[in-house]
């Protein structure tokens, strides 16, 4: 995929070992539910994500999540530590001016410390 064109996701779901690459915009309500899916570009949320019992991993440089204005990340439910993990250089998770982040149970982990655990 060309990291300059910009690809919609509405609703869906991601998981196991699905990756998203190049410049995605989540417009819909998306679903991270399983595994450990990967980030290798950017992803701007206008939409929710909805982020359940999984791993989200940024494993190439640069790869991040922005939370846009009107944009919801939100952890549901989380348990056995679950959460969002950076290496191979990812940015992670960063919510812009207007964006929520928010948790609705459980427990939600972010390891910065650029190693999968």
């Amino acid at each position: 995929m060309d990291s300059t064109a910009l690809t919609t996701i509405g609703d869906g779901t991601f998981g196991n070992e699905a990756v998203l690459q190049g410049l995605e915009r989540v417009t819909g309500v998306f679903s991270i539910t399983s595994g450990s899916p990967n980030v290798r570009g950017t992803v701007e949320v206008t939409g929710k994500i909805a982020h359940g019992d999984a791993y989200l991993d940024f494993d190439a440089a640069g790869a991040r999540v922005k939370v846009l204005g009107g944009g919801i990340y939100e952890t549901v439910n989380v348990s056995g530590g679950y959460g969002v993990r950076q290496f191979g250089g990812g940015y992670g998770v960063s919510v812009e001016s207007g964006g929520t982040f928010r948790t609705s149970g459980g427990s939600f982990q972010f390891n910065v410390g650029n190693a999968p655990t």
